[in-house]
């Protein structure tokens, strides 16, 4: 890459731009996680306490494995880019199972009976 003193400077700047927005970012993230009830408030007090355990089982879980909630929706914390690989991953998964079931097991063959001229004149 360039080593100019100006690409130089414009590289610190962005680096500078992008520590400062990353503590914005993630107070704004940490703030919409306790929306969710997702990460408890870090607080000692006993009414606070009490208040978290009313308020938290109000609140809807998420199952881990699709992160979707009883109602099908995803956590307000979620990018939509994260929700739309989920969504195309758990579309092939549906996909996948719904061609195994479909599928019908191996069907066996009936036995074909030879009755051979020697076997039926002893019989």
């Amino acid at each position: 890459m360039a080593k100019s003193k100006r690409s130089k400077h414009m590289r610190a700047m962005r680096r500078l731009l992008r520590e400062k927005l990353s503590k914005k970012d993630e107070a704004k993230r940490l703030t919409s996680m306790k929306k969710d009830i997702f990460i408890p408030a870090k607080n000692n007090s006993l009414d606070d306490d009490k208040e978290m355990q009313i308020s938290t089982n109000t609140t809807t879980e998420y199952n881990v494995r699709t992160l979707k909630n009883k109602d099908g929706q995803f956590p307000s914390w979620l990018s939509g880019r994260q929700r739309k690989r989920l969504q195309a991953k758990q579309a092939v998964v549906k996909r996948i199972a719904k061609k195994k079931k479909s599928k019908t097991p191996g069907k066996k063959e009936k036995k074909k009976i030879n009755l051979n001229t020697s076997d039926a004149m002893l019989t």
